[in-house]
């Protein structure tokens, strides 16, 4: 299961919103406090790399607008930068 980031970011309105249906099925066949599991841990996962500094995890994608764009000419070394932000301390590209 992968998080899509830029999709939807408004955790604690939907939280509220399933919990107001906990207990029923929602239309896609997926509980509603199943959902509201998903989304509490999807806003404290995003709140402690937001807050504590804590990396992405393995194959996250920040949200698009956080994105460069392919076409965006950057110097490399800049890219360099921007690609060790996302990895885990220690970490270089590349490494499996």
């Amino acid at each position: 299961m992968h998080h899509a980031r830029g999709k939807s970011m408004d955790h604690a309105d939907c939280i509220l919103r399933h919990l107001a249906d906990a207990g029923l099925v929602d239309n896609d066949g997926i509980r509603h406090s199943a959902k509201v599991a998903w989304r509490a841990l999807a806003l404290l996962q995003e709140e402690l790399e937001r807050e504590e500094g804590v990396p992405l995890p393995r194959n996250a994608r920040a949200p698009e607008s956080n994105q460069i764009k392919p076409d965006t000419d950057i110097p490399a070394d800049s890219a360099d930068a921007v690609v060790q932000a996302y990895l885990p301390p220690g970490s270089a590209p590349g490494e499996e």
